[in-house]
């Protein structure tokens, strides 16, 4: 077989074996980013007749796309953390933009926090942010809940962007009124079905309508159970491990969290399958208070 012939992406199948030489030309990645892989068996590999090391290019590109990799021009250095404050890179920003459970957001190319004041007419909090030439509006409590909040619903998609793009979950603000919608820390929001239906006073509600409505009725303890039965049910358990692709720097430690069933593959030593992996994130050397399960 000639090896050679892969030397692009369109003459490229799903499943073909191609050579770490080969493979670098088709993803334009670093030949030892690639072979550190192809050691850690975190992709499919075999031998060539002459023994040269082959890997999978559509393991290689699914692996890829599930890990950006992180901006070279990333600037930590200037970034001063709250205690206990965790980053988290937004869903489709390509590591440029990273939330944290402190409710902030900070463009890491420029060691910028973002910040813009409630808006008049509902009180949210409206952020512009860029890619690729185009600029986008995101509600921050949307980003944030994106980033942090891990519902079991998100197990169904391949991946939070497809989550956001194919349900019409949406956010809500425990604590209601203008001066809740600025909370935007994780355990202020919550994701809300709109497939799930209440009846009451023969007027048919959805789930985050039924909690606006108990809340305006004065009937907060109906409410408050109401929220709680709520994260109880959506509870998806994650596990935090030191990120496997990523030496902390001398103000920041990198790592990776996982669901059950990578966590068990990572306790054996094993490869963590890429459909177990939620997500990333860096926190602070040495002054993190974050629990190890989320």
């Amino acid at each position: 077989m000639n090896y050679n012939k892969f030397n692009n992406e369109e003459k490229t199948k799903g499943n073909d074996y191609v050579t770490i030489p080969d493979a670098v030309k088709i993803t334009n990645k670093d030949y030892h980013y690639i072979y550190r892989l192809y050691q850690r068996k975190s992709i499919r590999s075999k031998k060539s007749d002459d023994d040269k090391p082959l890997v999978c290019i559509a393991d290689l590109k699914k692996y890829i796309s599930s890990h950006p990799t992180i901006n070279k021009d990333i600037v930590w250095d200037n970034i001063r953390p709250l205690k206990g404050e965790m980053f988290i890179p937004l869903t489709g920003y390509d590591f440029r933009y990273f939330g944290t459970n402190k409710g902030r957001l900070f463009n890491i190319t420029t060691g910028d926090e973002l910040i813009n004041n409630p808006r008049k007419s509902d009180g949210y909090i409206q952020l512009l942010l860029k890619k690729d030439g185009e600029e986008y509006d995101e509600y921050l409590h949307r980003l944030i809940a994106a980033a942090f909040c891990h519902i079991r619903e998100m197990e169904k998609y391949n991946s939070i962007a497809e989550f956001l793009e194919k349900t019409d979950f949406e956010v809500h603000h425990s604590y209601i009124g203008r001066k809740g919608k600025i909370k935007n820390t994780p355990e202020c929001l919550l994701w809300t079905n709109p497939n799930i239906k209440y009846y009451e006073d023969d007027k048919e509600y959805t789930e985050h309508q039924m909690l606006h409505k108990l809340w305006n009725d004065n009937r907060k303890k109906e409410y408050w159970q109401m929220v709680r039965q709520i994260r109880k049910d959506n509870e998806r358990e994650l596990f935090k491990i030191p990120h496997p692709d990523y030496e902390p720097n001398k103000n920041f430690e990198f790592f990776m969290f996982i669901d059950k069933k990578g966590k068990q593959a990572y306790d054996k030593g094993k490869d963590i399958p890429l459909n177990c992996i939620f997500g990333e994130s860096a926190e602070e050397r040495n002054k993190s208070s974050v629990e190890e399960v989320i």
